[in-house]
């Protein structure tokens, strides 16, 4: 009950006991029509209520982080009574705000087809969800609030599509020869022919060069290209609420921006997430890259290793890697001089480090890793906050 409604009723029970003083008919009537319009009231507000109905038209929205979507939403209620209005409450985890509500005025033993409009700044897989709604009666005097079950629309925002300049991996760009990263397949030898300057003396064929008495050394075939890493940090990020939100955005948009502009140019690209589900992706050229964003544009950051665990066991399978590309909101002595050993094995690097602002160390870090080749830049997550 309103302050309206208890007034009416309080000036109904005056103008009763005055006319059961006086004996005056006014008074009587005026008591009458008072309780009239507040029991009037009391009924069409519960009447809307009880048989209003709230069924999404939208089953499921697909769109881009950043993007108003328009959801269809049809309202009715089945009562002879006029009320002053409808309100139908909203709620997604992944709008902002995340509660909203639309007033809507449903014809008469009907219903209609409305829309409601919502901001979507963050990716992910979730829902809208019609959890409640207040009926108010026509004249104000009360309102009254039911949940609703059932009433929902799912949501698939993916992140927004960022251009990044590639790495190119020219055949040389594939590590040191000890390490096996050779343009030639060593497990593949093809054919064998005269020793020319420059040629290792570990390709030499010994048995036949006694034989024709000539140094002659094996030919291999030309092994597959050599791939570009892309190591997501999947832990949760230390900032909580938006701004956590916002750097798990900022995450999986500068990892599917790299990864892209590898598949682009042809180059593979190899994408390890060690979450509480851990996955791997991986695609030959641009043809791959929608898998890469269905999984990844959804994913949780759930991950239960740090980073730098995450890096140290990735670091054992380098063996085709012609580039690694690091993608993390935490900057670390540990994880520099990781990135910086890589960088030492002839392998390009590139470090993405999402952080909104930077301290001293963190500059020092950033100025030795770019020294020593590492391609190392900060990203801010609120640049362009949707």
């Amino acid at each position: 009950m309103t302050r309206r409604s208890w007034g009416v009723l309080l000036s109904g029970l005056c103008a009763l006991a005055v006319g059961l003083a006086t004996g005056g008919a006014l008074y009587y009537l005026a008591s009458f029509l008072l309780f009239g319009v507040w029991l009037g009231g009391l009924l069409s507000a519960l009447l809307a209520l009880l048989t209003l109905k709230v069924k999404p038209v939208t089953r499921t929205v697909r769109a881009a982080r950043g993007e108003s979507v328009s959801l269809r939403v049809r309202v009715g209620a089945v009562s002879p009574l006029p009320v002053a209005q409808i309100r139908v409450l909203a709620a997604s985890l992944m709008a902002e705000p995340q509660r909203g509500d639309m007033t809507v005025d449903p014809p008469w033993l009907g219903e209609k087809e409305y829309r409601y409009v919502m901001r979507c700044p963050h990716r992910g897989l979730g829902e809208v969800a019609f959890d409640g709604a207040s009926v108010t009666d026509i004249f104000r005097l009360f309102t009254f609030t039911r949940s609703l079950k059932g009433a929902h629309t799912t949501l698939k925002i993916l992140p927004r599509d960022r251009q990044r300049p590639p790495l190119t991996l020219e055949p040389g760009d594939t590590g040191v020869e000890s390490r096996a990263r050779a343009t030639e397949d060593a497990a593949s030898p093809a054919d064998v022919r005269t020793w020319q300057d420059g040629d290792s003396l570990k390709k030499v064929h010994w048995k036949l060069s006694m034989r024709r008495r000539e140094v002659v050394v094996r030919t291999y075939e030309e092994s597959m290209r050599s791939d570009t890493l892309v190591l997501l940090d999947a832990a949760p990020p230390a900032r909580d609420g938006s701004a956590g939100l916002y750097c798990q955005d900022a995450l999986c948009e500068a990892a599917l921006s790299a990864a892209k502009a590898q598949l682009l140019i042809d180059h593979p690209v190899r994408m390890p997430v060690s979450g509480k589900a851990p996955f791997e992706l991986s695609g030959q050229g641009a043809w791959d890259y929608p898998r890469f964003v269905e999984k990844v544009g959804f994913m949780p950051f759930d991950g239960e290793y740090s980073f730098e665990q995450v890096v140290a066991v990735e670091m054992r399978r380098l063996l085709r890697t012609g580039a690694v590309i690091l993608v993390t909101t935490r900057l670390s002595a540990q994880l520099a001089e990781a990135a910086l050993r890589m960088r030492r094995t002839r392998i390009w690097v590139s470090y993405l480090w999402i952080s909104e602002s930077e301290t001293e160390d963190d500059v020092a870090l950033l100025a030795r890793m770019r020294l020593e080749g590492v391609q190392a830049e900060r990203i801010d997550p609120w640049e362009d906050a949707a």
